[in-house]
């Protein structure tokens, strides 16, 4: 009879752990496809909750790879601050992510965190090899006058042969946002840094290179007309503003 309770009791132990497990399998099942529902919609709120939900039911290593993932939700959705978080912690985790921490210096730069955006791209660089992001970390650069570093940056752009393949934003004068490649980017980076010395003469030459690559890049469109105007006119005058590059 003892054996028997003791028997008895060993199962009604068990049974709740099984029955907790299955309840919260079939709670992440759930999440899951709601995730994946939210996915095909595009529906990214919906996504990054049911991440969360995802996260909140799976182990250290699985919920390493999913925070990641709502780290780049958020950046998609311009929640900078959250991704930052997110990523940050993805890295200290694990540090061979360089991607997170990649995405922790674009989250600093478009928080305005120059400073912060500028350590976290130094690491990436080297690393990634990557023109993207040489091109903003030169943007931060410049941000804090640090104009020879600057220089250095976008000459790695230009050297690199896949500077063409890849696009940066830059702020139209309506407001809205446009696509520029990389390498043409650079150019008109590289005429800022000469028109800030007044050699517009070598700036007229970077923009005319940088719209030959891009003939609809309207910020070298402004930038040009601003050396010509300087160029033609008596110091007197006063042209058009510089367009400089997005920095947040």
């Amino acid at each position: 009879m003892k054996k028997i309770l003791i028997t008895f009791l060993v199962i009604l132990s068990i049974q709740p752990s099984k029955a907790q497990q299955s309840f919260r399998d079939s709670i992440k099942d759930h999440f899951n496809k709601t995730y994946q529902n939210a996915l095909k919609y595009n529906d990214i709120n919906v996504a990054i909750n049911s991440l969360q939900n995802i996260i909140s039911e799976s182990n250290s290593n699985e919920a390493l790879l999913l925070k990641d993932t709502m780290a780049m939700l958020y950046f998609a959705t311009k929640s900078y601050y959250s991704s930052l978080i997110l990523s940050k912690e993805v890295y200290q985790l694990d540090p061979s992510n360089i991607s997170a921490l990649a995405r922790s210096a674009e989250c600093y730069q478009n928080l305005g965190e120059i400073k912060n955006a500028v350590t976290d791209y130094e690491t990436v660089t080297p690393l990634l090899k990557n023109p993207y992001y040489y091109y903003q970390l030169a943007v931060c650069q410049y941000s804090l006058k640090r104009f020879s570093e600057c220089e250095a940056s976008i000459h790695k752009v230009m050297t690199d042969s896949n500077s063409n393949k890849i696009a940066v934003v830059f702020n139209m004068p309506n407001g809205n946002e446009q696509q520029v490649p990389v390498d043409a980017a650079a150019l008109n980076m590289s005429a800022v840094l000469k028109m800030d010395n007044k050699y517009f003469a070598e700036a007229k030459i970077y923009l005319e290179k940088s719209l030959l690559i891009f003939p609809e890049f309207e910020g070298a469109k402004q930038n040009l007309k601003y050396c010509l105007e300087n160029l033609k006119s008596p110091a007197s005058t006063k042209p058009t503003p510089v367009i400089k590059p997005k920095t947040n």
